[in-house]
């Protein structure tokens, strides 16, 4: 197993820190590593009653470029907020919609080789609507598509983000959308 020998602490923020560990391998080998220590996020994939969607498009500096998603944010927003809260919350802050009937659909790691990030993943039922909430630095456009849309948007690369992939997938092999 790998055991950590050293770290050091490069960057540190309200949310993030960012360290370069060193580490000891099997048979006596060891290696360096950068690591990304992250809060922990929330995302939801969200249906009215007629099954439409509502997808996010925001400008993501890192890949440079706007990218449809479903409603997603960091857990550390609120202290002791639920991942469950943290996904209801978000919903709302992002697209102005309120939410009952909540289904986890399980984690997922979505850089495990350099951060330590674990994404609580959401199917959630609209209720109701309201204005959003964004943070200063969120410019988002929220669409609403039908399923047959977003399967569409998958397939043909247009929806491009980890966790509202996975998030779809898993809710539909579950059962929780329909595509007729």
């Amino acid at each position: 197993m790998f055991e950590t020998l050293a770290s050091r602490e490069l960057y540190r923020d309200s949310s993030f820190r960012v360290t370069v560990d060193d580490y000891q391998l099997p048979e006596a080998k060891t290696g360096t590593l950068l690591q990304i220590h992250h809060p922990g996020g929330v995302a939801v994939l969200a249906m009215d009653v007629s099954g439409r969607i509502p997808l996010v498009r925001q400008y993501r500096y890192a890949v440079k470029q706007k990218l449809w998603e479903i409603p997603a944010g960091k857990l550390d927003k609120v202290p002791g907020e639920t991942p469950e809260a943290g996904a209801l919350r978000e919903l709302r802050e992002e697209t102005g919609c309120t939410a009952g009937q909540v289904v986890p659909l399980g984690c997922i790691y979505p850089s495990p080789g350099i951060d330590t990030e674990v994404l609580y993943l959401y199917a959630a039922k609209v209720v109701g609507r309201t204005t959003q909430e964004l943070d200063e630095d969120e410019f988002i456009d929220v669409f609403w598509v039908s399923p047959h849309e977003f399967q569409q948007m998958v397939g043909d690369g247009r929806i491009s983000d980890a966790k509202t992939i996975c998030a779809w997938s898993r809710a539909l092999l579950r059962g929780l959308i329909s595509l007729s």
